[in-house]
C-alpha cells in the first residue's frame, strides 16, 4: 500500500511493515511497541526498520521455556521464528519421526536430543560469533538442562515444596557419598546422556557449565544424536540422505530425483555393513551418477550408529551377522569385531585445499565450515525462509549485502537478518 515507485514497486507501508517485522521474528506477530510506531509516524524509512528489527532481536530468552517444543506446548519464546529457520534448515526436529523399535536401544528419548540441539542453537545465537562455524564445527554440547546452573538452582527453590527439598537434599547426599563431584541432578529425568557417551544419569557428574566438551567426537550439529537420528532409517544410518542433505545444503548442488523404475532396495544380507551394502548396488555407472554426491560424504557419518552413539568398530555374532544394536550387543553370549570405516571425500567446496579425502565426519565438517560456498548457501536458505521464496537474479544486491554483514561482523547471525529484513527485496513489492 506504500507509495509506487517509477518502476512499479512499492514500499510497504508502516502497517504492513510492523505485521512483516513482526511475523518475521515471532509467531505472535507485531508487539504494542510496533503498533506505536506506526501511529506516531516512526515506521515508514528503513531507517525505522532496522530500529525496530534491532530491538526485537536483542529481547532475551528465557532458557527454562524451551520444553515447549517438545512437550507439544504452546511457544513460549520470543523469538520463535528465528529458532524455527535452524530447525527447518538442520532438519534436526524431525527425530521424532523416525520410528526406533524400542527392544534395539535402551533410553531412546528423541524429545530430548531434540531439546537439546535446541538448546546449542540458542546458545550459538546468544555467543553470536561465527555462528555458522560454531554449529558446524563445535565439541560442546548442551545437555539435559533447562538453562544455566543458576537457572536450575532458582527452579529447585521456586519449583519444591518442604518436603520435596527434604527428600531432595537427601538424595544429593546419597550422590556425594558415591563420589559424584557435581550433586546436583537434572530436574528432568536424562536416561537419554548415554547416546552422548555419557555414563548413565545415576552416575553422570551433571555439568553445571554448559555447553561442555563431549567425551567422543562430535563436531556441531551434523554429529548431534538428534541430527544422526533425523537422517536415518528405522534399523540403521542412511548414508545416501545424510549426503543429499551436505550436497544441497552446506554444497548447494542439486541431487536428481531418484529415476522412474530404479530398484532402490538393499540386500538384506546381515553379514555386510551398510558400506558393503552399497558397494554391491550402486558402484556402476548409471547408479553411481548421481550416488557419487552423496555416499562419499554419508559414508564419514559411520563413525556413529543410527542412534547416534559413537562407534569404532562392528561387532558380529557367532553366525557373522552383525549386531545391529547396543541392547543386541549386550544380549549376545560371544560376538567377534571389525573397525568401522570412517572415510569420506569431499567435492564441490571450490577450494582445492579442502576437497580431498576425509578421515571421518569430524574432519569432513571442519573442512566444509572453511568453504566460501557453505557460507553462502547458508544466507541463501536463509533468504528463502523469510521472503517466502526462491531468490532470482534482481536479489543479488540483498545476497551479496547480507554475506557482507556476516562476514564484517564476525559471524554475526543478528548482522546477517538485520541486512535482509532491511533489504529491498524485504520491503517493497511489485
Amino acid at each position: 500500500l506504500g507509495e509506487e515507485l517509477p518502476d512499479g514497486r512499492r514500499m510497504l507501508s508502516p502497517m504492513e511493515l510492523a505485521y512483516a517485522i513482526g511475523f518475521a521474528i515471532s509467531d505472535d506477530g507485531p508487539d504494542d511497541q510496533l503498533f506505536q510506531a506506526v501511529k506516531e509516524g516512526r515506521l515508514s524509512t528503513r531507517e525505522d526498520v532496522e530500529r525496530e528489527v534491532r530491538r526485537l532481536l536483542a529481547l532475551k530468552e528465557d532458557m527454562r521455556a524451551t520444553y515447549y517444543i517438545t512437550s507439544g506446548g504452546s511457544m513460549r519464546l520470543k523469538k520463535q521464528r528465528v529458532l524455527r529457520f535452524f530447525r527447518e534448515f538442520f532438519g534436526y526436529h524431525r527425530a521424532g519421526d523416525v520410528f526406533k523399535d524400542d527392544s534395539r536401544k535402551l533410553h531412546h528419548h528423541p524429545e530430548k536430543l531434540i531439546r537439546d540441539a535446541d538448546h546449542l542453537v540458542l546458545h550459538a545465537l546468544d555467543r553470536d560469533e561465527n555462528v555458522l562455524e560454531f554449529l558446524l564445527t563445535t565439541d560442546r554440547f548442551i545437555v539435559a538442562t533447562h538453562g544455566t546452573a543458576e537457572e536450575y538452582r532458582q527452579q529447585i527453590e521456586g519449583l519444591l515444596n518442604a518436603d520435596q527439598k527434604e527428600r531432595f537434599r537427601i538424595a544429593l547426599e546419597k550422590r556425594i557419598a558415591s563420589g559424584v563431584k557435581n550433586p546436583i541432578e537434572p530436574r528432568m529425568r536424562a536416561p537419554h546422556i548415554e547416546v552422548y557417551g555419557l555414563p548413565n544419569a545415576a552416575e553422570w557428574n551433571y555439568e553445571l557449565e554448559q555447553p561442555f566438551k563431549q567425551p567422543v567426537p562430535r563436531a556441531g550439529i551434523l554429529t548431534h544424536p538428534a541430527w544422526l537420528v533425523a537422517h536415518s532409517g528405522n534399523f540403521d544410518n542412511d548414508i545416501v540422505r545424510r549426503g543429499k542433505w551436505i550436497r544441497e545444503h552446506l554444497l548447494a548442488d542439486v541431487v536428481p530425483d531418484l529415476p522412474i523404475g530404479v530398484d532402490a532396495q538393499l540386500t538384506t544380507d546381515k553379514t555386510l555393513t551398510l558400506r558393503e551394502k552399497f558397494k554391491l548396488k550402486v558402484y556402476n555407472g548409471e547408479c553411481w551418477r548421481c550416488h557419487k554426491k552423496m555416499n562419499p560424504l554419508g559414508n564419514a557419518f559411520e563413525m556413529y550408529d543410527d542412534f547416534g552413539l559413537y562407534r569404532t568398530a562392528y561387532h558380529y555374532d557367532s553366525e557373522g551377522n552383525i549386531i545391529g544394536s547396543p541392547r543386541e550387543k549386550r544380549a549376545a553370549a560371544e560376538f567377534t569385531t571389525k573397525p568401522v570405516i570412517t572415510s569420506g571425500k569431499l567435492d564441490g567446496t571450490g577450494d582445492p585445499a579442502l576437497d580431498g579425502e576425509v578421515r571421518d565426519a569430524v574432519d569432513l565438517m571442519h573442512r566444509i565450515a572453511k568453504s566460501d560456498i557453505a557460507r553462502q548457501s547458508f544466507i541463501r536458505h536463509a533468504f528463502r525462509y523469510w521472503m517466502g521464496r526462491n531468490e532470482t537474479l534482481d536479489d543479488s544486491t540483498t545476497l551479496i549485502a547480507a554475506e557482507n554483514a556476516y562476514q564484517e561482523s564476525g559471524g554475526s547471525f543478528k548482522e546477517m537478518l538485520v541486512s535482509l529484513l532491511t533489504s529491498d527485496s524485504f520491503l517493497y513489492r511489485k
